[in-house]
């Protein structure tokens, strides 16, 4: 019998009546307001190229679980970055709709209880 260990944050996941969900760190939306389309992040999930859909399309972020984001103008986390460490209702001019990498991160995600299998 071969046995898997590995732990889980429960900041990626939630057991909930025996059902896992993913939650969202970091929330991103395509307009002002936390309106349009979104992407879901998990902290620790990190995207070295949004693709044709996302790039250059990003104009406010929400953030939850003490989260932050750090968005690169480039694509593989290169050029200018800014760090959203809380929810932003607009970008700013310099940023909106320039977005082409991301990482969401969580500081203290390693103090978070863990999950033992």
């Amino acid at each position: 019998m071969i046995t898997k260990r590995f732990t889980l944050s429960l900041s990626l996941l939630t057991v909930l009546g025996g059902l896992a969900t993913v939650q969202a760190d970091c929330q991103l939306y395509t307009d002002h307001d936390y309106t349009g389309m979104s992407i879901n992040m998990p902290s620790g999930q990190q995207i070295n190229a949004l693709g044709k859909n996302w790039n250059d399309q990003i104009s406010s972020v929400h953030l939850s679980n003490g989260s932050s984001l750090i968005a690169y103008l480039h694509v593989d986390f290169a050029g200018d970055q800014r760090e959203f460490s809380a929810n932003t209702r607009y970008v700013g001019d310099l940023w909106n709709d320039q977005i082409s990498s991301l990482k969401c991160t969580n500081p203290d995600a390693a103090d978070r209880c863990k999950l033992g299998y």
